[in-house]
C-alpha cells in the first residue's frame, strides 16, 4: 500500500463515520431497533469501514505515524444486517454512539491524515 491508498482508506473511514453518525445522531436505541433502513445503512457503513481498516492494518500499518485502534474497526468488515436474524444490536450501538467518533478524531489529528 502506498500513501495515496492509505489516504483513500482513511478518507473512506471518516466519510463513513460521518454518514453513520448522521444516520443515528438523534436516534435512541429503541428507535434504532425499529428502523430497519437505519440498521441496514449503519451495518453497510461499518462493513466498508471494517474493510478499509483491515487493508490498512494488513498492508499499510507501516505508513501510519500514529497508532489507531484499527482492530475494532477491522472486526466490522464482515458486518451484515439480516432482518430475519434475531441478534443483539447493543455492541454495534455502543460502538457507534461511544467509540466510533473518537476513532475519527484520532484519524483527523494524525500526521498520517491529509484532508482532501
Amino acid at each position: 500500500m502506498n500513501k495515496e491508498e492509505l489516504q483513500h482508506h482513511l478518507n473512506l473511514i471518516l466519510d463513513n463515520i460521518n454518514s453513520t453518525w448522521k444516520t443515528v445522531e438523534h436516534m435512541s436505541y429503541n428507535g434504532f431497533l425499529r428502523d430497519e433502513t437505519a440498521k441496514e445503512m449503519v451495518y453497510s457503513y461499518l462493513q466498508e469501514m471494517g474493510q478499509a481498516a483491515f487493508h490498512i492494518r494488513n498492508d499499510g500499518d507501516h505508513l501510519l505515524d500514529t497508532e489507531f485502534n484499527l482492530d475494532t474497526l477491522a472486526a466490522f468488515r464482515n458486518a451484515r444486517f439480516n432482518q430475519e436474524a434475531e441478534m443483539d444490536h447493543h455492541p454495534v450501538w455502543r460502538f457507534v454512539k461511544n467509540e466510533m467518533r473518537e476513532i475519527g478524531d484520532q484519524i483527523e489529528a494524525s500526521p498520517s491524515y491529509l484532508p482532501i
